[in-house]
């Protein structure tokens, strides 16, 4: 018979179950790392001091990427070691609102009451959905076309038919303590031009609200040309961009959760959730984000700070936001759909697909950097900058996406440095000082470093078959004279001295140390001509 636990229990004395219960619930998004933030050097001390240092939580990720091996494990093996109880455990999960641990441990092994849970904003009613007069503005001017239309749609006199909502139409991602996956880009759309777009000419302007633009700057160049969709069989609600869940439930095909190269509607998954494609019956085309798990307060904000984001920033290389759900029992954010799929599918020939030439690389690199810097210089950190996070439409525009982690810097600066208690991001791009808990524009300049490097080698990021895992380690081990030599072969004969300048760029993005690392708006001018002499 087992030993009850207690909140005296010590938690090495914990029963297994327990500890792997507490293994499946902070492992998925390294999870783990918000935890590591609240743990106490002294127990009981009234005075809070982090005990674990950077190298420490260096070291024990490098413990958990072995097969078998869980970061969460480690820690509460190594915290054991400082006879910590149950109730410190249940302390340091609630402090970092990870409630579904602490509460785990407070309701089912102890027998008591949830874990008293801190104020979280909370989604209002469709139509709001927390946004200010001012971002819910822009959210609708940002799509006005997309409104008028929606509001010249019909609803159909009976809902549409879907499949038994008993069933299981939701798979979790598997865990993954890095790479986001992308899983297929349906290959039937590449590489053709969209009917989904009607495209005139790419006008450079802006419309920001408030904000004056210089007009002459590359990164305030705002395509006037949105996507314009045809009418949607969408039940609308006046002066919102909200679309019903029901709606994104039947043209998902009930989010089925195949590949759509296997007939399903998954076209990528991540951390935050599973991207499907939703196909209306006019062929009209649109990307469906839909949240991992809606009660979780991690996943709740990053869903509130995705919206907010992209009601208040618009640029051509920005993805465009058609609507949102929020009526359902899964919140949904609707993107435009991007028929090549992601940069980091491309340059791996996903599904058999043809390979990116040096030259539309190099175009790609350009537009992802008038992207970044149109976000930092308005006072935005991403966060998350990745090959798997530059999306291409039918031309193969780059656009950046998946701002669930993006953060305003204090004062609008490019360049101060706020402070988070959470490491977010992907670890191999991700700055030395993000280990830190310190956000500034520089974050952006080293990821957007590694993309280059992926872009010119075509090999990925993060490959546990290589000596040096880390792409940047493994072309600083191998590199000689030249870049040359691990230039990717497949983007055909590349001109050596345009690949050597990419090269310079990107390892101006990758100093180790922040004061030494460029801005990526510093960048900007070097890759305008190293395009216009590959022309």
């Amino acid at each position: 018979m087992s030993q009850e636990v207690t909140a005296e229990t010590y938690i090495r004395k914990l029963p297994y179950s327990a500890i792997q219960k507490l293994v499946n619930l902070l492992e998925p998004d390294q999870l783990w790392k918000k935890f590591l933030c609240y743990i106490p050097k002294r127990l009981d001390s009234e005075n809070f001091e982090e005990r674990y240092s950077t190298a420490q939580v260096k070291m024990i990720e490098n413990r958990a990427g072995k097969p078998g091996t869980y970061a969460t494990r480690i820690i509460l093996e190594d915290w054991g070691t400082q006879n910590a109880r149950v109730k410190h455990l249940i302390k340091a999960l609630g402090k970092a609102r990870l409630y579904a641990a602490a509460d785990y441990l407070a309701v089912t092994q102890l027998k008591g009451d949830p874990v008293p849970k801190e104020c979280e904003p909370n989604l209002s009613l469709v139509g709001s959905c927390s946004l200010t007069p001012n971002e819910q503005k822009n959210l609708e001017n940002g799509s006005s076309e997309k409104r008028e239309m929606y509001n010249k749609a019909k609803v159909p006199d009976s809902p549409p038919v879907l499949p038994d909502s008993t069933t299981d139409i939701y798979t979790r991602s598997s865990y993954s303590s890095e790479e986001s996956r992308r899983v297929d880009s349906d290959p039937s759309g590449l590489h053709t031009p969209s009917q989904n777009r009607v495209m005139v000419n790419r006008i450079e302007s802006y419309d920001s609200g408030e904000r004056t633009p210089d007009l002459h700057s590359p990164y305030c160049a705002v395509s006037t040309e949105r996507s314009i969709p045809k009418p949607l069989s969408m039940v609308y609600q006046p002066d919102s961009q909200a679309i019903n869940f029901a709606v994104l439930q039947c043209y998902t095909n009930n989010f089925d959760d195949r590949p759509s190269s296997q007939g399903g509607t998954v076209i990528g998954r991540g951390g935050f959730g599973t991207v499907y494609k939703a196909t209306f019956p006019n062929n009209y085309v649109v990307a469906v984000k839909r949240l991992k798990d809606p009660e979780d307060p991690v996943m709740q904000k990053q869903f509130e700070t995705e919206l907010k984001t992209l009601a208040a920033y618009h640029h051509v290389n920005i993805v465009e936001l058609v609507g949102y759900s929020i009526d359902g029992p899964e919140k949904c954010l609707v993107y435009e759909f991007m028929p090549n799929g992601s940069l980091e599918d491309r340059l791996h020939c996903l599904n058999g697909t043809p390979p990116l030439s040096w030259q539309l690389r190099l175009d790609i690199a350009y537009g992802t950097a008038k992207g970044i810097v149109y976000l930092n210089e308005s006072g935005l950190v991403h966060r998350d900058i990745k090959s798997a996070n530059v999306l291409l439409d039918e031309e193969f525009v780059p656009k950046v996406g998946d701002f669930a982690t993006a953060r305003l810097a204090p004062s609008g600066s490019s360049t101060t440095v706020a402070t988070t208690k959470l490491v977010i991001g992907t670890s191999a791009y991700m700055a030395p000082e993000a280990i830190r808990f310190d956000i500034s524009a520089k974050l952006d300049s080293f990821a957007f470093g590694v993309v280059l490097l992926e872009i010119l080698t075509g090999l990925p990021p993060s490959d546990n078959n290589r000596e040096e895992t880390d792409l940047v380690s493994h072309v600083t081990e191998n590199l000689e004279d030249s870049i040359i030599g691990l230039l990717d072969p497949r983007a055909g004969p590349w001109c050596h001295q345009t690949a050597d300048d990419l090269y310079r760029v990107a390892h101006r993005c990758l100093r180790d140390r922040k004061k030494e690392r460029v801005l990526v708006k510093e960048v900007l001018s070097d890759l305008e001509i190293l395009l216009a002499s590959s022309s």
